[in-house]
């Protein structure tokens, strides 16, 4: 078998057989007899032989790549100004966030320490320090718990908020007098 090119791209294997010398069979005859014994095979053409050379890349097909390659430029802008309600907004936001986060961390812990019976000593505790009256309990309820969770994570998520509002008023300030925040941006052209 030898690889013969059909055009510029595939190769393909032909077969090629010699007839026995002496015999009076052309190679046509040859092949057709060695198709009658095995089935004929197809032939792949996907495939590049190895040994061949790869094709180079024309020079024309290059310069119409580069051309038409995305230009890119470096851009500075300079932040001179932040809007406070809308660090408001997006500080509420991300508060309201953590707050679900915050409550259902201290369910879990609740949970966890109920099941240590660390509620249960603390009511024992008292109860021996005569802090309670026989019978009495302490009020310790996941309801209780998540209730008292739940005013003080609003109460910070707003005094947080507050305190973003008040350093962009801070930052405008302070870009009034010094300058802005000096940011490099990357900008492609599409």
């Amino acid at each position: 078998m030898a690889w013969e090119k059909k055009d510029t791209q595939t190769w393909h294997r032909a077969a090629v057989a010699t007839a026995p010398a002496g015999s009076g069979e052309s190679t046509t005859e040859a092949a057709g007899s060695e198709d009658s014994e095995r089935p004929a095979r197809g032939v792949r053409t996907d495939v590049i032989p190895r040994g061949t050379p790869l094709a180079e890349h024309d020079p024309e097909y290059e310069r119409h790549r580069r051309r038409f390659r995305p230009a890119t430029r470096r851009v500075k802008r300079v932040l001179r100004h932040i809007d406070p309600i809308s660090v408001l907004k997006l500080s509420l936001i991300y508060h309201a966030c953590f707050l679900v986060l915050w409550l259902v961390f201290v369910a879990v812990l609740y949970q966890i320490l109920e099941g240590a019976g660390l509620f249960d000593a603390v009511t024992g505790f008292a109860r021996g320090a005569a802090f309670l009256k026989k019978g009495e309990g302490l009020p310790i309820s996941l309801w209780w718990v998540e209730r008292w969770a739940l005013l003080l994570g609003l109460a910070l998520g707003i005094f947080a908020s507050l305190v973003n509002v008040f350093l962009a008023f801070l930052y405008n300030l302070a870009s009034d007098l010094v300058g802005g925040l000096k940011l490099s941006f990357i900008e492609r052209d599409v």
